[in-house]
């Protein structure tokens, strides 16, 4: 296993600025996604801790042996590094296992064998290795991938949005199978990707990198429920920001009291509370209501409501679900109540 530092690197391209001061640590055996838009830096960060470039200042570390620096350079095929590229590129002239066994040291006694070891860690059968690469579907492509990256045995594996070209469900079944390899071999994994919900599944760790600057870093639990930005909060996944005015441990907002979870606000009264759609529900309401449903519309297995929160002076709006079996419950026009749960993290209000 080998332990992966990034120490203050930087990284020019074309005159641009494009990685700023990236620092990160990834233990060994631990798994970490970085998580970004396109065009962020990410996979610029792979390929310099793969050896494809070199940084412009900073270190790359590998088990404490600086591999990258201003003065030193260790090549990508002496670095223990393995790459899976966004499209695996396997040779198509080249069955299965001779596509695994490509990368494998000629002082290997039995190839044969270790093709065998890694395709069972990749849950790849056997029966399947005579076969060329088109022959087989994207998932058993990607494994096969996998299974040639790991053949060498090599101390980190980058992955390098590998699961994009699948489809939803192909590459929810294909990301877990690839998991479970790497926590069985044990080895150091640093995944990028644009995709929230695949970095929050997939690392041990996430770190989120806005227009080349590592913003955040830490477990992903930790990072979704108190988000260092509004902006990296909205990244992540559903957000509804609501204007709040603090009162000692509460906020009150259009949705009443809520008590306060984080407080990223600097101190300032008049903030923006932050809401997961996933702590409010709703419940059909002529009492007290706080909510107007403006619209509903059928998801299948789920309904999308749309309310107005009365008390909001600017009519914001927030969409919740609901199950398929209540849709008639929140037809237009009805009044609601939108009730929440836990606390909420505040930020400053800049609008």
């Amino acid at each position: 296993m080998t332990s992966l530092t990034v120490s203050n690197v930087s990284k020019n391209l074309g005159g641009s600025l494009v990685l700023n001061d990236i620092s990160l640590r990834v233990a060994s055996g631990t798994r970490i996604a970085i998580v970004g838009a396109s065009g962020s830096g990410k996979s610029t960060l792979l390929r310099l801790i793969a050896g494809f470039d070199r940084v412009n200042d900073g270190e790359i570390a590998l088990d404490e042996k600086v591999v990258v620096g201003r003065d030193s350079f260790v090549p990508a095929h002496r670095r223990g590094v393995g790459y899976v590229a966004q499209h695996g590129a396997l040779f198509p002239h080249l069955t299965v296992e001779k596509n695994i066994r490509f990368g494998l040291s000629r002082r290997i006694s039995d190839p044969l064998k270790r093709v065998h070891e890694v395709a069972e860690l990749v849950a790849l059968d056997s029966a399947l290795l005579t076969r060329f690469p088109h022959e087989l579907s994207g998932g058993q492509q990607q494994r096969v991938v996998l299974a040639r990256t790991l053949a060498p045995a090599p101390g980190v594996v980058l992955l390098d949005e590998p699961f994009t070209a699948l489809d939803t469900g192909l590459r929810a079944q294909t990301r877990q199978t690839v998991i479970n390899a790497l926590e069985e071999s044990a080895v150091t994994t640093v995944l990028v990707t644009h995709d929230q919900d695949e970095a929050m599944s997939f690392g041990r760790q996430i770190g989120i990198i806005e227009n080349g600057e590592l913003v955040q870093s830490g477990a992903p639990c930790a990072v979704f429920d108190n988000p260092v930005t509004a902006a990296t909060a909205e990244f992540l996944g559903g957000a509804v920001f609501l204007p709040a005015t603090t009162r000692a441990e509460y906020a009150e907002c259009a949705l009443g009291r809520i008590p306060i979870r984080h407080d990223r606000s600097a101190g300032v009264r008049h903030v923006r509370i932050l809401l997961r759609p996933d702590q409010m529900t709703l419940r059909p309401e002529i009492k007290a209501p706080n909510a107007t449903v403006v619209h509903s519309r059928s998801r299948g297995s789920y309904v999308e409501v749309t309310v107005r929160l009365r008390a909001e002076p600017d009519s914001a709006t927030v969409t919740l679900r609901v199950p398929t079996f209540e849709q008639s419950k929140y037809q237009p026009g009805t009044l609601t109540t939108v009730n929440v749960s836990g606390g909420g993290v505040l930020y400053a209000n800049t609008q």
